[in-house]
């Protein structure tokens, strides 16, 4: 037994060999922060898209993204109990945006806003 880290390790290797490289972060970033990614990507503030879904090729993507809804009164919090077969295409999408292209990027101790 291992953990899910060695059992993915244990079948890329032998396909990869030594080209097989895994970025696994410490720690997840919250859910906010990965939201916030996301929907920048999708479209920022000023209107540029820099990501964009192929809605025949990537149709449940496009479904996930356009059903996830917010809880209604929280501070921005994803309903995920409105539709159990929602949120987990998005949040998997989300959690490699927040790593790749993160809002805010920490330059000699101080915060570099993204826009």
């Amino acid at each position: 037994m291992g953990s899910d880290i060695d059992l993915m390790r244990n079948e890329l290797r032998p396909v990869f060999g030594d080209r097989l490289y895994l970025r696994i972060p410490n720690a997840n970033p919250p859910e906010r922060v990965r939201v916030n990614a996301l929907n920048s990507r999708l479209m920022s503030a000023a209107g540029i898209v820099r990501l964009m879904v192929d809605p025949v090729k990537a149709s449940h993507v496009v479904k996930d993204l356009e059903g996830v809804t917010l809880l209604k009164g929280g501070s921005g919090e994803l309903d995920k109990k409105a539709d159990p077969m929602l949120s987990h295409i998005s949040d998997a999408l989300g959690y490699m945006v927040a790593r790749e292209f993160p809002i805010n990027q920490p330059v000699g101790g101080m915060v570099r806003w993204t826009i």
